[in-house]
């Protein structure tokens, strides 16, 4: 005779009724999240660029979830809350984050250019982990639209955090947005931050104004390698007084067309964590190359070890690799890292070919 061992949840209720055993789960109780977009604009930019935030907001739980939203200017005035409400395992998109915030009853104006952080609070969850909230902010180009993404965050930094791979020149410029992550009553937050050269013949620092930042407050340093003349760098962030917590990204964008990365912080955790990373996809197509880049946080001289894994590569394990030393803050931008490879002569990389 076949046995069959069931495990139930301890909080399963059980009941015996005419020789059958009914087993019914409690209600579930709701739950709510909270997420912070660091920014929605409608607002020009430079190099004739005019930049609207795409609004994704998903529920991916079994119940119907209310979204309260809560909107705090930056720039262009307004601010106050409204609410919505999403389907279960419904996402909902809207072109135009700060129209829809309008159309919700969230005062702002309705024209010029206006932009702040947004907090989504969702209640009536199923799980505290089905809600996520997406954005895409981007300008119209000839033949499409070009910008960069970014995910709304559960819980801020403290302490330090980094922002690598920034340059300032003909072809890109970054820059670096700051914001109070806290909640009402959380209280000011007080960041220093220090830019970093990356050139090794030219090594420099430069340490900005402390910015002081209330509950909800945004401040973005526009082309902020621009100021002390770093051509190619890094900023480290430090909360110096405050306890609330504060997030901190940078944006790379194109000079011609505004096409932009979106670079997430890195804490003093992330940052010196374990021996080594992974890089899920590195390419060389006729359209498409990936680029590296390399940063040296600390005060000493370091060696990393960057093994390059693909069926194209002609070696016996399909692994070409090359040592490269970086000095003392140093940071080293690598354009096209298989065209690197092969100008480094690395066994196993051939010829260019269609991937």
């Amino acid at each position: 005779m076949a046995r069959i061992a069931m495990c139930y949840p301890a909080r399963l209720a059980i009941s015996l009724l005419a020789g059958l055993l009914v087993l019914s789960r409690p209600a579930a109780a709701a739950e709510s999240a909270s997420r912070t977009v660091p920014i929605v604009i409608s607002s020009a930019g430079l190099a004739g660029s005019f930049y609207t935030s795409e609004l994704s907001l998903t529920n991916r739980g079994a119940t119907a979830a209310t979204l309260r939203f809560t909107y705090t200017a930056a720039f262009g005035g307004g601010g106050g809350t409204g609410t919505d409400t999403l389907a279960a395992g419904r996402q909902k998109t809207v072109a135009d984050a700060i129209q829809y915030l309008i159309s919700i009853g969230v005062p702002i104006p309705s024209s010029g250019n206006r932009g702040g952080v947004l907090r989504v609070d969702f209640t009536g969850l199923s799980t505290s982990d089905a809600g996520a909230v997406t954005v895409r902010t981007t300008t119209a180009v000839s033949g499409g639209r070009a910008g960069l993404s970014y995910p709304a965050f559960a819980s801020g930094l403290g302490g330090t955090a980094y922002l690598c791979g920034l340059r300032q020149n003909g072809t890109d410029r970054s820059n670096v947005a700051l914001l109070n992550a806290g909640g009402a009553g959380a209280g000011d937050v007080v960041l220093r931050l220090t830019a970093f050269s990356g050139d090794p013949a030219a090594p420099a620092s430069a340490v900005l104004p402390d910015l002081t930042l209330s509950p909800g407050g945004f401040f973005q340093y526009t082309e902020i390698l621009k100021g002390p003349g770093f051509e190619n760098g890094w900023v480290r962030v430090e909360q110096i007084a405050g306890t609330a917590n504060y997030y901190a990204y940078a944006t790379i964008l194109d000079q011609t067309t505004s096409d932009g990365s979106f670079v997430p912080p890195l804490n003093e955790d992330a940052a010196y964590a374990g021996p080594g990373l992974t890089l899920p996809v590195v390419v060389e197509t006729s359209a498409f190359s990936t680029e590296v880049v390399l940063t040296n946080l600390s005060s000493a001289p370091i060696t990393v070890r960057l093994s390059y894994v693909a069926d194209a590569v002609q070696t016996s394990d399909s692994t070409a690799s090359v040592s490269i030393t970086l000095a003392s803050h140093e940071q080293k931008v690598i354009p096209n890292f298989v065209q690197y490879l092969r100008s480094q002569g690395v066994p196993g990389v051939g010829a260019a070919g269609a991937t």
